[in-house]
């Protein structure tokens, strides 16, 4: 690390690459990353609705199929009594011969109400008879020829087969396809009586179609399963209407939620699982998609590696600069270190000479002015010094002058009372107190009952001048005569009053103390005098809110401004503090100081 310590150059170097490189690789982390967690989450949320849709336009089309099914319980009101209706004929057995006329003509009706129906298979109980109706032609058997086992006691659907004629011999057009079978039980109503069954062979080209629409065949698959976990659709046709065992399959079909999503990392695939069952009294099914992570991903990897090139070529042209300024850099600083060192053994008259405009030549003009300023400095050392000494002498005087007074007032004091003249004795005694509140330097921050009974003393003065014209009111709350304010910081606002608003007659001056806004102190000190016109009452509150506690206290000849007054509050109390200019529409001013009052005084 010394070619670190030792040169400039190379730090400047290093910093802008890593201050380069690393931003740039950790964007395009953070990039891909986000991406990649969008484009999934986006991806479930679309093949959700995607699935959904898929999902409701296969109930659909089943519901179609389950209240075809129910037709043979149709028996319209228009047939007269003794007209045999498929349903009468499936309760009382088929005895004569137009009732096979009936049973095929209800068949045909069943096999073309929806264009996929392959054949419909009829069991009637009562006579043992098998019908099968396939493209307009039917056929009879005896016995129950259907090869698989019927629910007695609801409806059912087979998985995807091979189309058979279920022993009632072959057809003269027999085209053997793939079909799955609706059953449905018979019974005679309202009774549980099973008096035979109704089989639907479909074609499977309506599931194929809605399912089609659901995938990308290059790159997705897609899955119709039963609770069997027979394939009912699979994107290889060697798949339908066998039975998958992949542990994928036991999964899915382990799940109770709905419909859902989970990723797999099994079996040879990588990727996303979205699912939704589809559950009916006649059947369970499952639709599952299955994305792989590759192409899930496509556009986040090409995103990054676009986002790569970019960081690679940007990268060589940062490196060139980064070269390049450091040397423009540090070829100036060289030769500025050498002329500091000619200032190292003392020689504060050293002029140092780097010609150049930019910051390094700033540098050196600064530099020239802080060693001017320096010499400069050193002669004021002198001057400051002697001034301190007046200083110190000043202060002596000023703490010899207030005692020569508080003697003197005593005095003229005593002088009153042998001359029996009380009232005076009373003024010079606020007069005595004032001063020796106002002059004692050694306290600034007081009790507010004494910064209380400072402006009482004040007011006291004042009222013996104006006698009746003055009317003073105090409304004080005694939990907050503990509370610490700063000193003078009441009195200048009653005193403003009488310098720029004190009307001669009917002068009234109120002074409260009471709990402000949650957590706060509020003390008014509200006036009937001559008040403020609104833009000089805004220009001051204006100049007040900008107070931040920092300022120089702003002090005059008469009195302390409210500015000071407001510095000193923020000082104190900290940013929290304000004061709040209000004029009445009746007249006069209202002065509100709030001031933040610590946790053991809240109630």
């Amino acid at each position: 690390m010394d070619f670190l310590k030792r040169s400039i150059r190379n730090k400047l170097i290093v910093f802008l690459c890593l201050a380069t490189i690393v931003p740039m690789v950790t964007f395009i982390m953070i990039t891909y990353h986000n991406v990649k967690n969008n484009v999934q989450n986006t991806s479930v949320q679309q093949n959700s609705n995607l699935i959904f849709q898929g999902r409701t336009n296969i109930e659909n089309y089943m519901n179609i199929l389950n209240q075809i099914s129910l037709s043979v319980y149709n028996d319209p009101i228009y047939y007269s009594a003794g007209t045999q209706t498929l349903y009468k004929i499936i309760i009382n057995g088929p005895i004569e011969s137009e009732n096979a006329n009936e049973i095929y003509r209800s068949m045909l009706f069943l096999n073309r109400s929806v264009k996929e129906i392959y054949q419909t298979r009829l069991y009637i109980a009562k006579g043992d008879q098998t019908y099968l109706m396939m493209e307009g032609l039917g056929k009879v058997a005896d016995g129950d020829k259907l090869s698989t086992t019927v629910s007695t006691s609801r409806p059912t659907v087979d998985p995807p087969h091979i189309s058979h004629q279920n022993g009632t011999g072959s057809y003269p057009y027999f085209d053997p396809g793939i079909v799955m079978t609706f059953h449905r039980p018979l019974f005679e109503l309202p009774s549980d009586k099973l008096v035979g069954s109704l089989s639907l062979d479909v074609r499977m080209n309506v599931i194929n179609q809605i399912c089609e629409q659901l995938y990308d065949k290059q790159h997705e698959q897609l899955y119709v399963l039963d609770e069997k976990g027979t394939v009912i659709y699979s994107p290889l046709p060697e798949q339908i209407g066998t039975v998958l065992s992949e542990a994928w399959v036991q999964h899915v079909q382990g799940v109770t939620d709905g419909k859902g999503s989970f990723a797999w990392n099994q079996d040879h695939f990588s990727g996303l699982h979205v699912y939704e069952k589809i559950t009916t009294p006649y059947m369970n099914w499952t639709l599952v998609k299955r994305i792989p992570y590759d192409f899930l991903y496509q556009d986040a990897r090409h995103l990054t590696q676009i986002n790569v090139l970019l960081g690679i070529v940007f990268l060589i042209v940062i490196i060139a600069a980064t070269l390049t300024i450091s040397i423009k850099i540090t070829s100036p600083i060289k030769k500025l270190i050498a002329s500091i060192r000619k200032v190292e053994p003392g020689n504060l008259d050293v002029v140092i000479d780097v010609s150049s405009q930019d910051e390094t030549g700033q540098l050196a003009k600064r530099f020239n002015q802080m060693m001017q300023m320096i010499n400069d400095l050193i002669v004021r050392e002198y001057r400051l010094e002697l001034a301190n000494k007046t200083y110190q002498i000043k202060a002596l005087q000023a703490q010899i002058n207030p005692h020569f007074m508080y003697n003197t007032l005593q005095l003229i004091g005593t002088l009153a009372l042998q001359h029996d003249a009380p009232k005076i004795y009373t003024l010079i005694t606020s007069l005595g107190r004032m001063m020796r509140y106002s002059m004692n330097t050694h306290e600034t921050i007081v009790p507010l009952a004494r910064e209380i009974d400072h402006v009482k003393a004040y007011l006291g003065l004042q009222k013996q001048r104006f006698d009746e014209q003055l009317d003073v009111v105090y409304t004080l709350d005694e939990r907050y005569d503990s509370i610490l304010v700063p000193k003078m910081t009441l009195q200048p606002i009653v005193e403003n009053y009488f310098k720029h608003g004190f009307l001669q007659n009917d002068s009234r001056i109120e002074i409260s103390s009471t709990p402000g806004v949650e957590g706060f102190l509020l003390i008014r000190i509200a006036d009937n005098g001559k008040g403020m016109d609104p833009a000089r009452l805004n220009s001051i509150q204006q100049t007040l809110d900008k107070c931040t506690g920092e300022m120089e206290v702003v002090e005059s000849q008469e009195s302390i401004g409210l500015l000071n007054v407001v510095s000193r509050l923020k000082f104190h109390f900290g940013p929290e503090a304000y004061l709040l200019l209000e004029s009445p529409a009746a007249g006069g001013l209202i002065v509100n100081l709030h001031i933040p009052l610590p946790k053991e005084e809240i109630r």
